[in-house]
């Protein structure tokens, strides 16, 4: 069996893709950008379109302002180069209630 160590990377080698920018992964994606190279990814290029201009229609957080390090895209290949991958599922308490969009993103990781 491999050792954890032996895979480890530097977090300053860290390219994050965060999947499907809603009420949880777009704050995330902020916050990661602020710091690290961060890809948020939709399928929606609407949505995105919305959040390149500064608007979150979700209102999830005050002020949209664009840090350094984030972009956003519809394109799934922008997201290939990305070395960490998250996508925030809900708390399904024993109910099928994971999201269509949220089910992509576990199918294209």
């Amino acid at each position: 069996m491999a050792s954890f160590a032996k895979h480890k990377m530097q977090l300053s080698q860290a390219r994050i893709a965060i999947f499907d920018l809603g009420y949880a992964e777009l704050p995330l994606a902020v916050e990661f950008g602020k710091q690290h190279d961060t890809i948020g990814f939709d399928v929606s290029a609407e949505r995105i379109g919305e959040l390149c201009s500064g608007n979150d229609r979700a209102a999830e957080i005050d002020h949209l302002s664009r840090p350094v390090q984030l972009t956003s895209s519809s394109e799934l290949g922008d997201v290939r180069s990305c070395n960490v991958s998250i996508v925030a599922l809900p708390r399904c308490d024993g109910l099928n209630l994971i999201s269509p969009s949220s089910m992509r993103a576990c199918q294209t990781i």
